[in-house]
């Protein structure tokens, strides 16, 4: 059975009535599947390393208290601090330390924390460092 197709050769080729996908459409098609869902985050967050919170000795201590003393003495003249504190992590034991460079609202008034201009709140416990950077 000999067949020719030479009756359409020479036909157009049938158009389909869809839109044809963008480049963009047909190359999510065949990208990489994720099985394991948060699995990399999940990995990145164990590898994460944290810090353990340090105990003042009794003569950084005295120090901070010193350091208070003269920032509530300059206060009216908001001095810029450098401060060093802890800050502990939302999700695992330990934290970091950060350094941060602020004014410092009414320090007479502290309790237990420093309440700085800029809205950042402090715990005095946390705090490992502090100076006065001007007057």
């Amino acid at each position: 059975m000999n067949r020719s197709y030479e009756d359409i050769l020479d036909k157009e080729r049938p158009k389909s009535g869809r839109i044809p996908m963008s480049m963009e459409q047909r190359a999510a098609q065949f990208s990489p599947f994720d099985a394991l869902e948060g699995y990399e985050e999940s990995i990145q967050e164990t590898g994460r390393q944290t810090k353990e919170p340090v105990e003042l000795m009794e003569s950084a201590r005295e120090e901070m208290d010193r350091v208070m003393a003269a920032l509530r003495e300059c206060w009216p003249q908001m001095p810029q601090v450098k401060i060093t504190y802890f800050l502990a992590d939302e999700k695992k034991e330990g934290g970091a330390y950060l350094e941060i460079l602020g004014k410092v609202k009414n320090p007479g008034e502290v309790l237990d924390r420093l309440y700085l201009t800029s809205g950042e709140i402090i715990l005095i416990q946390d705090i490992v460092k502090m100076e006065i950077l001007s007057e």
